[in-house]
């Protein structure tokens, strides 16, 4: 019974744990949807770069400076914020596969634990049972024991008295 009790301790322990790494879990994912959103600012910021670099674009074409150049480090930028906003999405999304992952280990757990903790409320049964029969064991045995004990006195009080008897004969 001790021993079912340590492991139904123990699985309410991994329980916890499994708990915190899903909180823990949900930080990261907020965390990443926060970068997230600080990426599609800098997207907006990078709109705005770009409108600035337009007004450059108009400025360069005064100075004799070509659009192309212009052109192609906007496409740059623009590239690199394009990547970095699929970076974090991408990230974002495999946090959000680990927490329903971790969810779901939780669950299945939970699950474990009430099969587990059923079996031991049966187990516990059988042994109070088992108990209760070797009590009225040992009852039956202390019984048999005593009317033994009893019929031996009464054989030694017949068999001294047949051999009086005997004697007086």
């Amino acid at each position: 019974r001790k021993y079912y009790e340590q492991q139904l301790a123990k699985n309410r322990v991994q329980m916890e744990d499994l708990q915190q790494r899903v909180v823990q879990l949900d930080g990261r994912a907020r965390d990443a949807e926060a970068k997230h959103e600080e990426v599609a600012n800098n997207k907006e910021s990078l709109d705005q770069q770009l409108k600035i670099a337009q007004q450059q674009v108009q400025d360069a074409a005064v100075k004799h400076v070509t659009a192309a150049d212009v052109a192609k480090r906007f496409k740059q930028l623009l590239s690199e914020a394009t990547d970095e906003v699929e970076l974090h999405r991408e990230r974002s999304e495999a946090l959000q596969q680990k927490v329903q992952e971790t969810e779901s280990k939780r669950l299945a757990a939970l699950d474990t634990n009430k099969e587990t903790e059923r079996k031991l409320v049966e187990q516990i049964s059988t042994v109070e049972l088992h108990r209760q029969r070797n009590h009225d064991m040992v009852q039956q045995v202390a019984e048999t024991e005593s009317k033994r004990a009893e019929a031996e006195e009464k054989g030694l009080e017949f068999q001294r008295q047949l051999e009086e008897a005997l004697a007086a004969l």
